[in-house]
Formats: structure tokens, C-alpha cells, sequence
């Protein structure tokens, strides 16, 4: 069976990331300029830990 792009974990991640980044958000903060900020602060701490986790998945993989 031929894979499409759009069953591929990547396509869908984007989708899944930006609501949870906003509700998140919504729980710390009312006003919507502050639940934006919020979100972005911690849409980027979460694709810096994904990022580390991948990298190092691999170097584990390249090394071995």
C-alpha cells in the first residue's frame, strides 16, 4: 500500500500542536493577546525538547 503525505506523523503534528499550545495558554491567562504569547513561548519549549529528543535518536542511530 502506498503511504500519502498525509499519513505521516508530520503532517498531522502541526494540527495537534497549535490547539494544545492555546488551550494551555487559556488555562494560565483571560485576555487573548496573552494566552497568543503564552502559547508561542510554550510551542517553542516543546518543539525545542522534540527537536533534542530527535536529534539524539539520530546520532543513536547514525552511530550504531
Amino acid at each position: 500500500m502506498i503511504s500519502s503525505v498525509t499519513d505521516s506523523i508530520f503532517f498531522h503534528f502541526p494540527m495537534l500542536v497549535m490547539p494544545i499550545a492555546l488551550v494551555y495558554g487559556a488555562t494560565r491567562h483571560e485576555h487573548p493577546w496573552n494566552i497568543l504569547v503564552e502559547a508561542c513561548r510554550w510551542l517553542y519549549r516543546l518543539l525545542m525538547f522534540l527537536g533534542t529528543i530527535a536529534a539524539v535518536v539520530f546520532l543513536m542511530t547514525w552511530l550504531i
